[in-house]
């Protein structure tokens, strides 16, 4: 009986961890993704950004971005984002960008005004493999941690 309450913990976990950290978010996405590798001139921080990244934006929105060219200075984005929850207004839909970096305690990667446009903001946590982000327009300031999935 001990045994199979163990059992069926351990594959309890298993699914959890599975649908927790394996499966990919559904957005839509670009055919001609091609990530380029830093150069390594560029500083570990920043070059750790490059790669591909998914989150939920505060339960309401999926999301991934995929940081395709990173130097010191600027970065090349592809932004993909599902349907919003009722009361965001926003559709699904990817759009590239340009990125300005920022170097410093928690190097970052930002594009947009705030203004005409939603200003999103990426900062790099200490693990190397998560973001946390936010997204201001309009008077809102949402939120998202989003993990590295390559």
């Amino acid at each position: 009986m001990k045994k199979a309450i163990v059992f069926i913990f351990l594959i309890s976990l298993t699914i959890l961890l599975t649908s927790q950290f394996c499966l990919s978010i559904d957005v839509p996405l670009p055919e001609n993704i091609k990530i380029i590798p830093p150069s390594s001139e560029v500083p570990k921080e920043i070059a750790a950004f490059s790669g591909t990244w998914e989150g939920n934006w505060e339960g309401k929105l999926d999301a991934k971005l995929i940081v395709e060219e990173i130097n010191s200075n600027q970065a090349k984005i592809i932004y993909s984002r599902g349907d919003a929850a009722p009361g965001w207004n926003v559709k699904k839909g990817y759009e590239r960008v340009s990125a300005k970096v920022t170097h410093g305690k928690r190097p970052q990667i930002a594009w947009g005004d705030g203004i005409n446009n939603p200003k999103f903001i990426f900062m790099m946590n200490k693990d190397l493999q998560s973001l946390a982000g936010s997204r201001k327009f309009k008077g809102r300031d949402d939120k998202v941690q989003m993990r590295k999935i390559k």
